[in-house]
């Protein structure tokens, strides 16, 4: 099911993401966009800050620093729309002492990359948000397979897909609940684990065993599969912008 639209090269899609509770409704703004290295090389000084330039200009290895350059191009985007101005102006793209993105109170962020693209999420810090995509990939299967528990397996075998494309899909939503914990993928995947999934309005909703207060919706974009981790009592609708 393909409901979000994969963007062209060198190009980039924004969403409005709104997430209704009873007490409040939140607003998240999501940017996702596809490049060659060469493009984003040829415009490093457009949207890195002095400091940065001199960093990616001594990066040695074309994959950190394509990396690079796709994470602070994204991130200093959705700053523009956010709060407009001079790029002198806008917040500096930081990350914690275990990588983790850092948002500029009192908004937070989450990124994730494959393959050429990245993805980007700006939400608010009092309603936590954790994005992933990743290819769907035959040659993946195995390497996901033994990242996912007994019940997973389970889930996986009753879901009217493809293999990989089940696998992708649980990996994607345990992933971006990690980075809502903001731990990365340093705990134990069985802490992720997910309890439960089912279609509901075009997507697929996945719940965890170990932290009900979260769900997650994943959803095909093109090859690739995106999921949203937020809070389980939020709803959660999607437009472009």
């Amino acid at each position: 099911m393909n409901i979000l639209p994969l963007p062209g090269m060198n190009c980039s899609e924004s969403l409005a993401l709104t997430f209704n509770r009873k007490e409040k409704t939140f607003f998240a703004t999501m940017v996702m966009a596809r490049f060659q290295f060469e493009y984003l090389h040829e415009r490093f000084h457009t949207f890195l800050t002095k400091e940065e330039q001199t960093i990616y200009l001594d990066l040695t290895n074309i994959s950190v620093a394509f990396k690079y350059l796709l994470t602070r191009w994204v991130v200093r985007y959705l700053y523009v729309m956010k709060f407009s101005g001079k790029l002198e102006d806008l917040p500096v793209y930081r990350t914690g002492i275990f990588g983790q993105p850092l948002g500029c109170s009192p908004y937070g962020i989450s990124v994730s990359h494959t393959s050429g693209y990245v993805v980007a999420l700006l939400f608010p810090d009092e309603h936590p948000v954790g994005v992933d995509i990743e290819m769907v990939n035959r040659e993946a299967v195995d390497k996901i397979k033994s990242q996912l528990t007994s019940r997973e397996l389970q889930i996986a075998n009753f879901l009217n897909e493809a293999k990989e494309i089940a696998y992708t899909r649980l990996w994607t939503a345990k992933e971006s609940l990690s980075k809502v914990l903001t731990t990365g993928l340093t705990i134990p995947m069985s802490m992720l684990e997910i309890s439960k999934v089912e279609e509901n309005a075009n997507r697929m909703e996945c719940e965890f065993s170990h932290f009900i207060q979260y769900k997650a919706i994943s959803m095909h974009v093109g090859p690739f599969m995106l999921s949203i981790v937020h809070p389980a009592a939020s709803s959660l609708s999607i437009t472009l912008i």
